[in-house]
């Protein structure tokens, strides 16, 4: 026991782990440090474990400890948490409801259009737009939403919240990693009114400014990737598209679930009804959508989009579990608020880990299931006993 302390307080110290050792810490250490199954990924440097643990009591929030590498990591479709909020914030702007229908159209000739076609083609709502973004992680939802918002709307208003580590510079179809320009749409009402229309826009921001702003090698991975269904030698550079910070994820989820600790102008501005709303889906199961797809067990299992939750297990009677999965390039984010049923006791959760055994960046072979969602879903296991 004493070698396996030793080693664990090397590797949060000596590695260049940010660890806030206090008392408040002990609960989540010690369950780390006394399950092998667990220490055994968190110790090991290849897996970039960082972890974010707040403990909720009473609706009060404790200090959230921080656990884990201080390091880049992706965290694909966690970016439909802040995307969602701001298209709800937008629509209040333009006065449009949940009811009323994007109709995009296809100026730009670059990149997967599968979007534009959905949108146009099952002239759908923007309630139906966010619910399958957040519930079964719609990539094509997704995209559609950030053409609506445009890059420019997105940074200025997670700037105006203080949330300047977090760049969304790109939908999840594009062709270019660093993509400012977006479709032309047209808004229509249920009875197909048309609402509103917006042009083609570029954000006018210089691309240099861009470049020295946010580069850094520390976002250039892997031995080799996949490019145009071919191996090819070199890394991966994950600059100029998708970065969230995991402190900055933390505060968005809890601004969203417990706005009355924060100040006006720090909220998100969404109304009590839209964030109720949006609770309901960051909670949801896909069987639980209005249609026969999403109702097959076997295609869509309660567990598939929550790694809080273990493979097989039926939803516990006790809790609720609000979070967001974001997969991709061997990369694992959750973030997840825990709550115990009708009472304000809990803990939210932040995980981001690395699962890319072979090192190669986007050949679709990574360790998700052997490696992340074992850890991830014992860890919220423990702390819901802990409750």
């Amino acid at each position: 026991m004493i070698r396996i302390i030793h080693s664990l307080f090397c590797c949060l110290i000596a590695c260049n782990l940010n660890a806030q050792l206090t008392s408040d810490s002990s609960v989540l250490l010690n369950i780390i440090k006394e399950n092998k199954s667990l220490d055994r990924i968190f110790s090991n440097e290849d897996y970039k474990v960082q972890i974010r643990y707040t403990e909720v009591n009473g609706g009060e929030l404790k200090s959230p400890v921080a656990l884990g590498y201080e390091t880049f990591f992706y965290p694909a479709s966690i970016v439909k948490i802040p995307v969602a909020i701001l298209t709800l914030v937008k629509m209040n702007e333009l006065g449009i409801t949940l009811t009323d229908r994007l109709i995009l159209r296809d100026s730009l000739g670059c990149g997967n259009d599968s979007y534009v076609k959905k949108c146009n083609r099952d002239s759908i709502s923007f309630y139906t737009l966010l619910t399958e973004m957040l519930v079964v992680s719609d990539n094509e939802a997704y995209s559609a939403l950030y053409h609506f918002l445009t890059p420019e709307y997105i940074s200025v208003n997670l700037e105006k919240r203080g949330f300047n580590s977090s760049r969304i510079f790109k939908s999840f179809a594009t062709c270019s990693q660093l993509e400012l320009c977006t479709n032309p749409f047209i808004i229509l009402d249920s009875s197909g009114f048309q609402k509103y229309s917006a042009s083609s826009v570029c954000w006018d921001i210089s691309r240099e400014r861009i470049y020295c702003e946010g580069y850094s090698r520390e976002k250039v991975l892997g031995t080799k990737h996949e490019k145009d269904g071919k191996i090819i030698e070199g890394p991966y550079d994950f600059n100029f598209g998708i970065e969230l910070d995991l402190i900055d994820l933390d505060e968005m989820f809890k601004r969203l679930i417990y706005p009355e600790h924060y100040n006006q102008e720090d909220q998100w501005g969404v109304s009590s009804e839209q964030r109720t709303l949006l609770m309901s889906w960051l909670s949801m199961f896909p069987r639980e959508l209005n249609s026969p797809h999403y109702r097959n067990s076997n295609s869509y299992p309660d567990h598939k989009f929550k790694f809080s939750m273990s493979a097989g297990s039926v939803p516990h009677s006790d809790i609720t579990i609000y979070s967001k999965l974001g997969l991709s390039y061997g990369f694992t984010t959750e973030v997840c608020y825990v709550q115990l049923k009708d009472q304000d006791k809990g803990f939210f959760l932040m995980v981001s880990m690395y699962t890319n055994k072979n090192g190669v960046l986007n050949d679709g072979k990574y360790e998700y299931e052997e490696i992340a969602r074992p850890f991830i879903s014992e860890l919220v296991t423990l702390l819901v006993k802990e409750l």
